[in-house]
């Protein structure tokens, strides 16, 4: 028996209401790397309007990951940074991806 057939008939007419909506932007939509980036933004912030707002580092840190924004990450946890900046350590939460936000 599926996880499906297991829900209580509430749970089922719940998730049978909801919808989920998926966003597709091909490739060949745009023509260079700056393209992309002017596109990437305005369709993410639209796509956030309906859940939690992000604020202006977590919109930062979804847009521009890569790596340089994994470096500036690992930096931020290191004392020396901590030390000069005036960070507690008792700031710097841990989330469930692993990644740390100071």
């Amino acid at each position: 028996m599926g996880l499906l057939q297991q829900l209580s008939a509430a749970y089922k007419g719940c998730l049978d209401r909801r919808r989920i909506s998926a966003n597709v932007l091909l490739a060949d939509s745009v023509k260079s790397a700056d393209d992309a980036e002017f596109i990437r933004k305005p369709v993410f912030e639209r796509l956030n309007i309906g859940g939690q707002p992000l604020n202006a580092q977590e919109l930062r840190n979804s847009l521009y990951s890569g790596p340089f924004n994994d470096l500036i990450i690992e930096l931020a946890r290191t004392p020396l940074f901590q030390e000069l900046w005036g960070i507690r350590v008792e700031s710097v939460c841990d989330f469930p991806c692993g990644k740390q936000i100071v």
